[in-house]
């Protein structure tokens, strides 16, 4: 069922569906679904420039929370999508 939550967003095709992968690629509770959660948001998005800002914000967020484990997953899913302007946010999250 949680599997589906992720392709139904993905198949939204929107700002809204994307911000949801993020958070879920965030804030999922097992490493295998942020990882699909992370792996739909690539597929959607492609291009780093093309990822609404909405969705880019909730990375920033977690970044520059108090959640360890939310920084992480967040700098992980960065890095995997080649968001380059995230990588002063990653290194004061590993300060």
């Amino acid at each position: 069922v949680r599997s589906a939550v992720l392709d139904h967003f993905a198949t939204l095709k929107s700002e809204a569906g994307d911000t949801a992968l993020a958070w879920e690629a965030i804030h999922g509770e097992d490493e295998w679904y942020r990882a699909r959660a992370g792996e739909h948001l690539s597929e959607r998005v492609g291009d780093p420039g093309e990822m609404p800002a909405r969705t880019k914000a909730v990375i920033a967020e977690a970044l520059l929370g108090q959640n360890d484990a939310a920084a992480i997953a967040a700098s992980e899913l960065a890095a995997s999508m080649k968001l380059y302007e995230f990588i002063p946010l990653m290194a004061t999250a590993s300060a």
